[in-house]
């Protein structure tokens, strides 16, 4: 499993005077942009219009070379490899394919998915309805009218009235390729790729066979709306296992066996989406969210799970079984991204706290370690309000002060934002251009200067912007 970059070089005091420069540099050098994707591939829907993508971009030295590269998944039913040179810029694209050159994708398909909606309808309606003669007769022989006394209350009468919804899931095209996960999963010491395909019901796995070179890929069995990866050693055994999750079913644990064979362990139905969440309409929505997290001294990894619109967040660790199982929850929180690490304390802390980005809502929260199994606290520590839709969020130290910033991707201004930690105390110190639609991202050291670089994932521009942070003029460092 990669390890996540949490730079803790010291500086002096007059290098911290300057983080200013370092972000305007980040801000002056992040424009470099790279295509993703087959351009021989033209992927459609029924109407003939282009199907946006990439979807996924994992940051890894693939080649051994210790230089950093990138992992891209596309809706092509590709995935795009561009490796580093070492000084910021990235070579030509290398295509790895699912299908078979001329072939076409399983996941072609016209699906179309009807649902019903029945509702007993409930009303005002009579009760205890009864006639009587009341008032008596006067002393004279005047009599009066029989009086109707009718009670109304709110009841269900018992009548079914049916709603019909169709087509609220709809085929635009192949669904493609979804989240990725890069790790060493056939254990001789080369990362591998790991790669969704919700509409094929499978996750590919492309061996690394080194030269920068992959395997074809094998096959494991998923489910229909298989989505989003993380990898981990969740049993403690010293292999990287996967976790799978995606609309339908939930949560898969793969236990693996060596040389990037699986075992399916634990299928976590209870934390499947079911077919429709809220305005979640399209297959394979739900998004679902996978973090794998380790505590300090800890021998086996745990998984923080979400998905997109749920109000929920499950934290989930092996037992003696090596079997995952919910732990603990956080309730009545929303997430769109989520990332861990020492934002509270210094990043020597290693304890890590929790950060969730919601894209609907305009906001970030961070939640504080705890030591309970539960992990981190049921309640933010607070709400930073972000401009443009906070669509994903990384922890790391760009400033390298010993506290690890904040890193937002604001989805509908097509830009990337940096908080400042100043000892718990964030601050938005730039906003730096990306791409058109940017959402995922990841960090590498791509210029090899000891500082740590980002990789933004842009959706309608289908290309990734490399963002570059170079170290202050006049900053001596000790």
């Amino acid at each position: 499993m990669k390890p996540k970059l949490l730079a803790v070089f010291a500086l002096t005091l007059s290098c911290l005077s300057a983080s200013a420069q370092l972000f305007d540099n980040l801000r002056a050098l992040g424009g470099t942009r790279y295509s993703v994707g087959d351009p021989a591939l033209v992927v459609t829907n029924l109407d003939g219009e282009r199907i946006q993508g990439p979807k996924d971009i994992a940051v890894e030295d693939l080649d051994g070379d210790g230089k950093p590269d990138f992992v891209v998944a596309n809706k092509d039913g590709t995935v795009t490899l561009r490796f580093g040179v070492g000084d910021g810029t990235f070579g030509g694209p290398v295509h790895l394919y699912t299908v078979a050159a001329g072939g076409v994708p399983t996941d072609l398909q016209n699906f179309y998915y009807t649902n019903y909606f029945t509702n007993v309808v409930c009303n005002y309606v009579e009760t205890n309805r009864y006639i009587t003669n009341y008032p008596p007769p006067l002393p004279d022989g005047t009599t009066f009218p029989p009086r109707i006394f009718t009670n109304t209350q709110w009841v269900c009468d018992g009548t079914y009235r049916t709603n019909v919804d169709t087509n609220v899931w709809d085929l635009e095209g192949p669904f493609g390729l979804r989240g990725l996960a890069v790790a060493d999963f056939t254990g001789d010491g080369r990362p591998d790729i790991a790669v969704a395909s919700p509409g094929e019901s499978v996750i590919y796995l492309f061996a690394n066979t080194g030269a920068r070179t992959f395997a074809q890929p094998t096959q494991l069995p998923g489910w229909f709306g298989v989505r989003d990866l993380a990898a981990g050693d969740f049993d403690g055994d010293g292999r990287i296992d996967l976790a799978a999750g995606g609309t339908t079913n939930g949560v898969v644990q793969y236990r693996s066996l060596g040389g990037g064979t699986f075992q399916i362990v634990t299928n976590l139905v209870n934390l499947g989406s079911g077919p429709i969440e809220e305005d979640d309409f399209d297959f394979p929505q739900p998004a679902y969210y996978l973090e794998t997290v380790r505590q300090p001294g800890d021998t086996r990894d745990e998984l923080v799970v979400s998905y997109a619109q749920k109000g929920k967040i499950w934290i989930l660790r092996a037992g003696a079984d090596g079997r995952l199982a919910v732990t603990g929850d956080i309730e009545n929180v929303s997430v769109t991204a989520m990332d861990s690490g020492p934002l509270l304390r210094a990043a020597s802390n290693n304890i890590p706290d929790l950060v969730t980005s919601y894209s609907r809502g305009g906001w970030i929260e961070v939640y504080p370690a705890t030591n309970l199994l539960q992990r981190f606290s049921g309640r933010a520590a607070f709400r930073i309000y972000v401009p443009g839709g906070p669509r994903n969020v990384r922890i790391v130290d760009i400033d390298q002060d010993g506290w690890n910033d904040l890193v937002v991707v604001s989805q509908l201004s097509d830009r990337v934002l940096i908080y400042h930690n100043d000892r718990g105390q964030f601050n938005l110190v730039t906003e730096t251009i990306a791409g058109r639609f940017p959402r995922e991202m990841d960090i590498g050291d791509f210029n090899l200067d000891g500082r740590p670089d980002l990789a933004v994932l842009n959706r309608y521009s289908m290309d990734v912007s490399i963002m570059i942070t170079t170290t202050n003029l006049g900053c001596s460092q000790s």
